[in-house]
């Protein structure tokens, strides 16, 4: 067809100065754009290339200084540009004085949460009952010394012994202890003659001790560990796993019924200890049955170790007896059969107490928690979780500090609460659009986002602080019961079942006053993290504090990119390190567990001998493998991915103005306004505002010039001066964010870009050329015989009417192609003038280089001549001061 035929050339014709323009554009910006400069260092020397280098820019510098106050006192500045500038100095000085106020809100909280939490008496109190049960609570008595302590409870038997022989006579010691009696293998009666016993051996004196200042004979009921005391009793509770044969797993190949037979029991499967318990495990107090309590103020030792031996032996005994009734297990009395108060369907076992130091008012919610798990094992767990009964119990200095603290604390929160209320009504009042399209557009983002959060965080910080303070009333309400409860179960005049209750409300209130507290330490715990977000709000205001995130945001597509491949190894390796060291190492049991201990593994911290567990050959196929990959090569790539990153901001950064130079801009604009020399920039912001009705979109995108006259007309009280110097630091701010962003790169992409667009222009010429194609045939297929119209442009002697119709749009389509590749290449010789010109100056700029080379070289030649001869006429003078030819010097 005609028009077929006729855009191929166009194409061709067309795609080859956009190739042309593609490869010279990258030639020059690679190669070429570098010669100049390496040919400039090898006829100077570096010092001197440098040297010159600054002497060019110093003029450039100044050359560009007067350009620009030529173009303001004559043209002005666009208005776009000069609010730019305000609102980019406001924004900055802001964030600026912003600082401070976050550092102080830093320092006050961090003083009054240190105040307030009192974390080493805490960890004085929690570490001493905590080791005192794990250390002294002794069980696998020999003479005078027990062979087994916690960790050495391995079945529901070493449970009871360990409850009955070393737990509860730590807890409850009724006479004054005394130490280890006389060894019998040395053969000497040492304590006959003293005050303990003439019986070889066997140490005894005091059972009690009446101290100054005591009111009762030590030790006391419910005292521990000398400064603590018990209130209340000791509660056992636990979780039950459901037990059926229908939660038993049983293979598909074999039949249930004779599965079930041979098994002769019922499965509770359980979750709970498959792996070594963390801590927030045992601070749950959900799902919690069979709850059973001993009472120290109410029973002597020997009924409460009855007890204990009733809730072992579930009160068969009792039943064999005929005496049910005088079981002191009550969970076990209300079984049908018969069976101890820990069976097989017991997932987790709490043994928990509450203690309280009046040393630093202390409550103590201890729990020794033992995770029976479905391989048989048990795992032990003592947890203690403390809050303070008066936060406002201490030294009247500290208190002094913490208030001062809290209170700064509190007043800067309410500061930042009120300007971002404030900077929310001011963008919805002055903006045309609906309220929350206005927020979205004008005001969300990421640091207002930080700034909301920490906002949020720190209401729900007081908010929780508040809820913990009211836990603590009611815990102090049911504390004053219990001491009145203590006192009548020491006379022996309050009903078992009252003292129960009354225990009951206590441990409920203490249960819900911990929770509380823990909440809010972890809330605590996430807020520095929030100010540290507020802080980058800040330091990305000044360029050298900003080097930081400035990086992370240069490297971010790298990162994103490195990424990617970064976690695709880690995590196969991980998968790597689940399959292989799994089932023999807990670290890698789990996927989360050894995403930890590979991460732990990339900074130096692993057990290899642990892992040889698998064999040595294994261990050491997967360890190399993971150090070389993941250590070596992508860990010190990812940090010099970041550290190029730095290296840029770090060069970008060395012109900007420091943190101390900024202080003392803001503090010299502060000076000059006081003096009246100078007004506010929020005052010239305000005269656009108010002129524009408030609409800042159309205020900022307005292209206007403004004059210093302009300004000083308008603004009360500006002057001439300030006028000026505003306007020139806007439009050199403005060329120099232009020329910084202007590198290399950016040309080639730039250059890309252009040519992306011509690319896309001729394809739309393409598309029209093909309509324009289509039309014709369309109407050279119409035949109108007899119109001269038609005989004169399709009408011939000697050609048909076909050919002529192909002929003219042949014509046509090839005189439009000549004409767009004409303009190409117009465009082309336009394009290669400009460099030729670039190359001239860049030519002539090296010869005034050579030439101020060979004249600083003919000056150091004359300096040399002149060092000669002055050398050699000190020569011809003797040391008496006289010439050769005899005349004083």
């Amino acid at each position: 067809r005609p028009a077929a035929g006729a855009l191929a050339p166009v194409a061709d014709a067309m795609d080859s100065p956009i190739q042309l323009a593609k490869s010279r554009a990258r030639s020059h910006s690679a190669d070429g754009m570098m010669s100049s400069a390496d040919s400039s260092r090898k006829v100077l020397g570096s010092d001197a290339f440098k040297a010159a280098e600054e002497s060019l820019n110093r003029l450039q510098e100044k050359t560009t200084e007067q350009r620009q106050k030529e173009e303001v006192k004559t043209k002005g500045v666009k208005q776009s540009i000069y609010l730019g500038y305000i609102r980019r100095e406001l924004s900055n000085e802001a964030a600026c004085l912003e600082l401070p106020l976050t550092l102080c809100m830093l320092l006050t909280f961090a003083v009054f949460a240190i105040s307030l939490l009192r974390q080493d008496q805490v960890l004085t109190v929690e570490e001493a009952i905590k080791f005192d049960i794990a250390q002294n609570a002794n069980f696998a008595w020999a003479q005078a010394f027990g062979h087994k302590s916690l960790a050495d409870v391995h079945s529901i038997a070493d449970v009871w012994s360990w409850v009955r022989l070393g737990f509860l006579p730590l807890m409850v010691q009724p006479f004054w202890p005394y130490s280890e009696g006389y060894p019998e293998a040395l053969g000497t009666p040492a304590y006959d003659g003293t005050a303990y016993s003439a019986a070889y051996g066997s140490p005894r004196g005091r059972l009690t001790w009446l101290f100054d200042g005591y009111e009762r004979p030590a030790p006391l009921k419910n005292d521990y560990l000398r400064y603590t005391r018990l209130i209340g009793g000791i509660k056992f509770q636990q979780t039950v796993a459901e037990a059926s044969l229908d939660l038993c797993l049983i293979p598909s190949s074999i039949d249930r019924g004779m599965m079930e037979a041979w098994l002769g029991k019922p499965c509770a499967p359980s979750s709970d200890g498959v792996l070594t318990p963390e801590i927030r495990d045992a601070e749950s107090f959900d799902g919690m049955t069979r709850a059973e309590w001993l009472f120290p103020e109410v029973d002597d030792l020997a009924e409460l170790t009855r007890t204990i031996i009733d809730m072992e032996d579930g009160c068969s005994h009792a039943d064999a007896i005929g005496a049910l009734a005088s079981c002191r297990c009550i969970t076990c009395r209300s079984t049908n059969p018969r069976q101890p108060y820990v069976d097989r369907q017991t997932r987790r076992l709490e043994i928990a107490f509450v203690a309280y130091n009046p040393q630093y008012g202390i409550y103590s919610y201890i729990a020794v928690n033992i995770f029976f798990n479905r391989g048989g094992h048990l795992h032990k767990v003592v947890n203690a979780m403390s809050a303070f009964a008066d936060i406002f119990a201490m030294p009247m200095s500290q208190l002094a500090v913490m208030l001062v603290a809290g209170f700064l604390w509190v007043l800067t929160l309410a500061k930042i609460i009120v300007g971002e209320v404030f900077e929310l009504i001011s963008i919805v009042r002055h903006s045309k659009e609906r309220w929350w399209r206005a927020i979205r557009k004008d005001y969300l983002g990421f640091w207002n986002a930080v700034d909301w959060a920490s906002l949020a965080l720190g209401v729900a910080l007081v908010m929780v602080f508040m809820q913990s303070q009211s836990r603590i009333t009611a815990t102090n309400t049911s504390f004053g019961l219990m001491m009145d409860a203590s006192e009548r179960a020491r006379l022996g005049t309050i009903p078992r079942e009252e003292y129960k209750s009354l225990t009951e409300t206590f441990f409920s209130d203490v249960q819900q006053m911990v929770l509380s507290e823990k909440t809010f330490r972890v809330m605590v715990v996430f807020y520095p993290f929030i100010l540290m977000m507020r802080l980058f709000k800040s330091f990305a205001a000044q360029p050298r504090l900003a080097i930081v995130t400035k990086t992370l945001g240069r490297a971010t597509e790298d990162l994103i990119h490195f990424g990617i491949v970064f976690f695709s190894v880690f995590f196969c390796l991980t998968i790597n390190s689940v399959l292989f060291f799994g089932q023999d190492v807990e670290d890698f049991s789990t996927l989360p567990r050894a995403i930890n201990s590979c991460f732990r593994a990339m900074f130096g911290d692993w057990d290899f001998v642990a892992m040889q567990e698998v064999g040595l050959l294994k261990a050491q196929i997967w360890f190399w493998s993971f150090m070389l990959l993941m250590v070596l090569i992508l860990l010190n790539m990812l940090l010099a991915v970041i550290m190029d990153a730095y290296t840029e901001e770090k060069r970008r950064a060395q012109a900007a103005q420091s943190l101390i130079a900024q202080t003392r801009d803001i503090y010299r604009r502060f000076r000059q306004y006081r003096r009246g020399e100078r007004v506010r920039l929020n005052d010239i912001w305000k005269v656009f505002e108010k002129e524009f009705d408030g609409d800042v979109k159309a205020m900022v995108k307005d292209d206007r010039h403004i004059t210093a006259d302009w300004l000083t007309d308008r603004v009360p009280g500006l002057q001439d001066k300030q006028a000026r110097r505003t306007l020139e630091n806007s439009l050199a701010t403005f060329e120099h964010a232009l020329e910084v962003e202007i590198t290399d790169e950016s040309r080639l992409n730039y250059i890309n870009d252009q040519t992306q667009k011509c690319e896309d222009r001729i394809k739309a010429m393409l598309e029209e050329l093909n309509y324009m194609a289509n039309r014709v045939q369309y109407y050279d297929r119409l035949q109108a015989p007899g119109d001269p119209e038609y005989d004169f442009h399709f009408g011939g002697e000697d050609v048909s009417e076909t050919q002529a119709s192909q002929e003219a749009v042949s014509q046509a389509v090839t005189g439009l192609s000549q004409e767009v590749c004409g303009l190409f290449v117009d465009n082309l010789k336009r394009i290669e003038a400009w460099q030729d010109s670039f190359e001239r100056q860049q030519n002539e700029l090296h010869g005034l280089v050579a030439d101020m080379q060979i004249m600083v070289r003919q000056q150091a030649w004359c300096v040399a001549a002149m060092s000669e001869a002055v050398s050699q006429l000190n020569y011809d003078v003797d040391p008496m001061g006289f010439s050769s030819a005899g005349t004083v010097d």
